[in-house]
């Protein structure tokens, strides 16, 4: 009985079955609509993601020269900037000594300080321990944003990756 009405009925007077103008339109407009939605939350992801990625590199890269300082027993320094930042070691304890440039590399979200401040040029030095003297917060902005990962603080013995808390602290 269902079979038979589903096969009996006809859209237009002249026994053809087919979408009519008014049916596509609105499919197309749902399609729309929908594609619309999901760019937004894609954009969004992608944004969430690059914060996390960079965090995550930035702190392995400054690790990594803590670490090299240790092992290779050279100074290592950090120089971070606003849109960049190098990796550098240093074949004398003299801090006035220029040291050779291991990497540079261009970073596409801003960092800070947690007050939110600029780097120009400050360095991050490890000695032959491992140790620094110059404690900082880096932030990856822009705030507000959902990222897991958007923040990494370097004390004298530690660093740590976090998030940035709502009273501006980075929380790990």
């Amino acid at each position: 009985m269902i079979r038979h009405i589903f096969l009996s009925y006809n859209k237009s007077s002249g026994g053809e079955s087919g979408f009519t103008l008014v049916e596509l339109i609105t499919v197309i407009a749902i399609m729309g609509v929908l594609l619309s939605i999901a760019t937004i939350n894609f954009r969004h992801y992608r944004v969430k993601s690059g914060i996390e990625n960079q965090t995550r590199e930035m702190y392995a890269d400054i690790n990594s020269a803590r670490i090299d300082s240790i092992h290779t027993k050279k100074r290592h320094a950090v120089i971070l900037n606003t849109n960049s930042y190098a990796l550098k070691n240093f074949t004398t304890n003299e801090p006035t000594t220029a040291g050779r440039t291991l990497v540079t590399r261009a970073i596409p979200n801003a960092i800070t300080k947690e007050g939110g401040t600029t780097y120009a040029n400050e360095m991050i030095l490890f000695d032959i321990r491992g140790f620094t003297d110059f404690g900082t917060t880096l932030v990856v902005n822009p705030l507000g944003n959902e990222a897991s990962q958007n923040c990494i603080v370097v004390s004298a013995s530690r660093i740590n990756m976090g998030r940035v808390a709502s009273d501006n602290t980075c929380q790990f």
